[in-house]
């Protein structure tokens, strides 16, 4: 579904030559930026301005803690790129679209620890039924 994004920015009017696909984070659930290549890469491009359009799918669960979301946030808001995903396009220099971007960040790093609890707590109700099956490194 992301590569499908690179016809909608080309039908948004971006010349192919200026598409960059960042993928390198994808299958990687890790909960900030660090270790994340892709993301890293990203906060660069953004930095040296060399982007103005960042598109994605769900873009508030890119950077999956509000420290990097911010971040990101910033350094958009500092060289005047935009952000755009399925719901709409955002400019983070603007005061409504950046709370609503800032919400968004909120509510996707929520919901990151609320699935977290739901999967302990359904390993503890297994632990009490006797159920739990763990693995055991053998040497």
């Amino acid at each position: 579904m992301q590569y499908n994004l690179v016809e909608q920015a080309r039908r948004m009017g971006w010349p192919k030559e200026q598409i960059l696909v960042i993928d390198e984070d994808l299958g990687l659930s890790r909960a900030t930026a660090e270790g994340r290549e892709g993301f890293q890469r990203l906060l660069s491009e953004v930095a040296l301005n060399h982007v103005g359009l960042i598109l994605g799918v769900e873009m508030s669960r890119l950077a999956r803690s509000c420290k990097d979301w911010y971040q990101l946030l910033e350094l958009c808001a500092l060289f005047r790129t935009l952000i755009a995903d399925l719901d709409g396009l955002y400019d983070p220099t603007s005061y409504n679209d950046r709370l609503l971007l800032g919400l968004k960040g909120t509510m996707s790093e929520a919901e990151l620890h609320i699935l977290k609890q739901r999967m302990l707590q359904g390993a503890l109700q297994k632990a009490r039924r006797g159920e739990l099956v763990t693995q055991t490194e053998r040497f």
